[in-house]
């Protein structure tokens, strides 16, 4: 179980490029990352975002659950769901230094990277398509 924001400013989206073993190794992706034992979402949120990128969050509301199965190395099967919360950044992002990811960004969420991941594509839907947008505002293009 993880839990990612899906942070939207003036048209854009923030991502992070994760280099990281994973089923978003080398791709664009939402920051976020799995619960730790006895973690709500939005504290699992909270404290990737700030890992990640080195930004303060406000989570908003549940946008959405993102499920996806897939095959891992050693041929065994992976199932993931994905929390994906509305969420308000402040700061100026930064990669992490734990190597887990590389790059950080804000993309214009009508022409996202080539290389995203699909819970982006699901996050960014959701979170343009609800009527207050991201935490409580609605988005702006």
């Amino acid at each position: 179980m993880a839990a990612h924001a899906v942070a939207l400013r003036g048209g854009n989206v923030l991502l992070v490029h994760q280099v990281a073993p994973g089923p978003a190794q080398n791709r664009w992706t939402l920051p976020g990352g799995a619960l730790e034992p006895g973690e709500t979402g939005p504290e699992a949120v909270i404290r990737e975002v700030t890992e990640e990128c080195g930004l303060r969050t406000e989570v908003g509301e549940l946008l959405g659950v993102h499920r996806s199965t897939h095959r891992r190395e050693d041929d065994s099967l992976r199932r993931d769901i994905r929390l994906l919360y509305a969420a308000r950044v402040t700061g100026v992002p930064a990669p992490d230094t734990t190597g887990e990811i590389d790059a950080v960004g804000w993309f214009a969420w009508d022409d996202l990277p080539e290389s995203v991941t699909a819970w982006v594509t699901a996050g960014v839907q959701w979170a343009t398509d609800h009527p207050y947008g991201c935490v409580g505002q609605r988005p702006t293009a």
